[in-house]
């Protein structure tokens, strides 16, 4: 992913939403110009929430101060930088063959078309690793081998989700929300993840230590075709989407 670094002003964009972990603010609709949607804040998990957003160990510019210059439209990209702030956070890790491995597995139960680029479940307990940046120069994630493929699960399916970002100098995220809300420059700014706990705010670079994991659960009690995208800053928007139905 080497594609991000348009001018992006983030405005105040991360900034007081959470406080010590604590979630302070609370609204699903659309967001004014520079806040961000809170729906994709993480909660309920100590290393994320304290160091992510707004904890003891989190940046300055996290806790009210204002945003770094490279980050109101520097020459870095938006997810270099987060990728690199993040880069260390504490949490569970996997090796690089590891993400390789699971990148390229089929997960149990799914029934996979490489000619129609899907990914089938039958059954109502789904369960599947999602890599990101995997591949050099792919703007995706990686399922069964494939880049971006469609998810097919039932309805009232309960879905959990182990997602890594195995890319070493950006910052990648994953959440389920509306058709159509990733064709834009920053869609966590307009539309919120579709199901409780479908969203992973974003993980930091991979390091020596490992590609950083994290695993999401929701409950996909309603039928439709929704995005699975990147919320990162342009991520969306340069190829990290693709399509979550529920039948």
């Amino acid at each position: 992913m080497r594609t991000h670094g348009r001018t992006l002003a983030l405005g105040a964009a991360t900034a007081v939403l959470l406080a010590g972990g604590a979630l302070i603010a609370e609204h699903w609709g659309p967001q004014p110009a520079g806040q961000v949607h809170t729906s994709f804040l993480e909660q309920g998990n100590s290393y994320s929430n304290g160091y992510m957003m707004g904890g003891s160990n989190a940046p300055g510019w996290e806790q009210g101060t204002p945003l770094q210059g490279s980050m109101m439209g520097g020459s870095n990209a938006p997810g270099q930088i987060m990728g690199r702030l993040y880069a260390n956070a504490p949490g569970p890790r996997i090796t690089t063959s590891a993400a390789q491995a699971l990148a390229q597995a089929v997960p149990a139960g799914a029934k996979i078309s490489r000619s129609h680029r899907t990914v089938t479940f039958s059954s109502t307990e789904v369960h599947l690793t999602i890599v990101a940046a995997m591949k050099a120069g792919s703007d995706g994630f990686e399922l069964a081998g494939m880049t971006n493929p469609s998810i097919v699960v039932p309805r009232n399916s309960k879905v959990e989700v182990t997602f890594v970002n195995a890319d070493q100098d950006m910052a990648h995220g994953l959440a389920v929300v509306p058709q159509g809300a990733g064709n834009t420059e920053m869609p966590m700014m307009t539309a919120g993840p579709v199901f409780g706990g479908a969203s992973v705010w974003f993980l930091g670079d991979a390091t020596a230590s490992g590609a950083p994991e994290r695993t999401l659960a929701f409950s996909a009690d309603r039928a439709g075709t929704y995005q699975y995208i990147c919320p990162v800053p342009g991520h969306a928007l340069a190829g990290m989407q693709g399509e979550l139905i529920v039948s």
